[in-house]
């Protein structure tokens, strides 16, 4: 049961004399018929809390950033970030009869204040073919590739250097089709946290988009570009908090226990309340959606979709986030909208790397709280 905070009577007195001031005196509803067998007692009117205590839960989606115009390998904020790419050899052609001589990886890397210049990462065989649009939970590599002039599994990425070499008969395999070609994963192997940005196949300039050339013993060369790209984000902790974030999307989605409402109550006003987990917001936009699905199932697609109940940006410094429910709250009693909850997310998912934390249904001081103001029927002299 919801706890009361507080509760008043609207005295007919008020209400009659509120309709005074707002109508116009020669409406039907006038002063002839105070007192008369028409009058009624009006019902009560309460504000409720209904705290969230269950039915919260995080649901996450392993999509990735994959139409950015950049690439990021590293960690920072509590996130790795893997670069996945995937060559198209389907064109080879002659090239199969080929022996290469010598094979690079090729791609940009960005001059930019929030990028590293140089890092320390390890090239590696995907274990799964990868392409874009796929969910990825997990990277699966097979083994890493080697520097083939070094033997050294770490590699320094820099600015400025844009060839890094691959053993030749991998790359040869690859084009002529002796050995399948899932993908490469570019991964981080520092202990300190930064990033670095790199050119993806949205990039404007196609000379700086990666790919893969292969020099052939006959002088002639190709160079394969990549088919897909895009990248993986994993956080490097779990947490207990309500979180929506993207680049590894989270969503939160939450039920309201309306049984403690009569059924005959009239909703005047609904909203809820989250508490911000201080220190846990960062990303550019800070903008998010909140949506009743058309499925309360998380694993069904119906429910990644449904219908709008109102759009908010982040507002860190209030230390919550409220968002108006009233109108929704309202379809649901009335039967004209499905009861499977609400979903928070942020809009314009799979775009860069960012989050929100607030405090779950389990902490009884920070939990979150539907404020619900609603009145009774009123009741008529018989």
């Amino acid at each position: 049961m919801p706890k009361r905070i507080w509760t008043f009577a609207v005295i007919a007195a008020w209400v009659a004399g509120t309709l005074s001031c707002s109508d116009s005196s020669d409406t039907p509803l006038g002063s002839e018929f105070v007192g008369n067998g028409l009058g009624s007692r009006p019902g009560a009117v309460f504000e409720d809390s209904i705290a969230i205590t269950s039915g919260d839960t995080v649901v996450t989606f392993h999509s990735l950033i994959e139409d950015a115009t950049y690439l990021e390998v590293g960690r920072e904020d509590g996130y790795e970030r893997f670069t996945l790419l995937k060559i198209n050899f389907a064109g080879a052609g002659s090239d199969t009869l080929r022996t290469v001589s010598r094979a690079t990886l090729r791609f940009n890397i960005i001059d930019n204040d929030d990028y590293a210049d140089v890092i320390r990462a390890r090239f590696y065989e995907l274990g799964s073919t990868y392409d874009e649009g796929d969910s990825v939970a997990a990277l699966d590599t097979t083994q890493v590739i080697p520097d083939p002039n070094s033997g050294a599994a770490d590699r320094n990425l820099s600015f400025g250097t844009l060839v890094y070499d691959l053993p030749t008969d991998l790359v040869e395999a690859w084009i002529r089709g002796d050995s399948d070609h899932m993908g490469i994963a570019i991964v981080f192997v520092e202990e300190s946290d930064k990033v670095m940005g790199l050119n993806s196949l949205e990039t404007a300039t196609s000379s700086l988009r990666p790919s893969i050339q292969a020099n052939f013993t006959d002088g002639e060369f190709t160079n394969f570009p990549a088919s897909d790209d895009g990248i993986l984000v994993q956080p490097t902790a779990a947490t207990t908090n309500l979180i929506i974030s993207d680049g590894y999307v989270r969503r939160i989605h939450f039920r309201i226990d309306l049984s403690a409402l009569n059924d005959s109550a009239a909703v005047h006003e609904a909203r809820i309340v989250f508490r911000f987990v201080p220190g846990t917001v960062f990303g550019k936009n800070q903008q998010v959606i909140l949506y009743a699905p058309k499925s309360g199932d998380p694993d069904a697609v119906l429910f990644r979709t449904g219908q709008l109940v109102t759009t908010r940006t982040l507002d860190v410094d209030s230390g919550v986030l409220e968002l108006p429910l009233t109108n929704a709250l309202l379809a649901v009693l009335s039967g004209a909208l499905a009861d499977n909850g609400f979903v928070l997310r942020f809009v314009n998912e799979n775009t860069e790397v960012r989050q929100a934390e607030f405090y779950p249904g389990s902490d009884p001081t920070n939990r979150p709280k539907v404020f619900i103001t609603y009145s009774t029927p009123a009741e008529f002299d018989s």
